[in-house]
């Protein structure tokens, strides 16, 4: 059992670089919009309402479907993902 979900977990975390890949413009406003509202002295702020501000605010074209059709679909793991990463940079400086 615990192997099942280690092997699904790794291959959400391929499927997700693979489109992150892809797209590193979501990227992009994730971090200036996250890093944005950390300056605004905001301790504790939403990753969904980054995304959500993302997809709201930009047409941002995504390749290998659009930011919003991959928030459906990999909600969960889109936004947990990238919150992991900014978490790993901004912990690192």
């Amino acid at each position: 059992m615990i192997e099942q979900l280690e092997q699904k977990l790794q291959e959400r975390k391929e499927a997700w670089w693979e489109w992150h890949k892809k797209n590193p413009q979501v990227w992009n406003k994730f971090e200036e919009y996250t890093l944005e509202a950390i300056k605004t002295g905001r301790k504790h702020y939403s990753h969904w309402a980054i995304i959500n501000r993302i997809r709201w605010n930009r047409e941002i074209e995504t390749n290998g479907g659009s930011l919003k059709s991959a928030m459906i679909t990999s909600a969960s793991m889109l936004v947990c993902f990238m919150l992991v990463i900014l978490i790993t940079m901004t912990s690192l400086d």
